[in-house]
């Protein structure tokens, strides 16, 4: 499964929203596990790199994350994490593939997997 991490995630994050960054440190167990690819942006992984307790995370995942977007054409759909339901216009070009999940619906780990 393919996730993007949201500049709303971002933000909340920044602002210090424990539940966010709690599940943001699940994504990035999955991934390190190889259960998920993620992406954002790289001034969104530039932010989230500055977060204690993500820094080292996302900086690592930053390295990997680089040829990701070419892979968004062929899949089927991608899962594009979010805040309360909101979007932006990250990748409105594959808007017809875009799964919205609110990252604080993330009860547990299994979910992610």
């Amino acid at each position: 499964m393919l996730y993007y991490i949201n500049e709303l995630v971002v933000s909340a994050a920044e602002s210090g929203d424990n539940i966010v960054i709690d599940r943001l440190k699940d994504l990035h167990f999955c991934w390190r596990k190889g259960k998920c690819l993620i992406n954002s942006s790289r001034n969104n992984f530039r932010r989230l790199s500055l977060i204690t307790g993500l820094s080292e995370c996302y900086r690592q995942i930053s390295q990997y994350a680089q040829d990701i977007h070419s892979l968004y054409g062929d899949l089927k759909f991608f899962v594009v994490l979010t805040i309360d339901g909101k979007a932006t216009d990250e990748l409105s070009e594959f808007k017809d593939k875009i799964s919205f999940v609110n990252i604080r619906k993330f009860n547990d780990i299994s979910y992610i997997i």
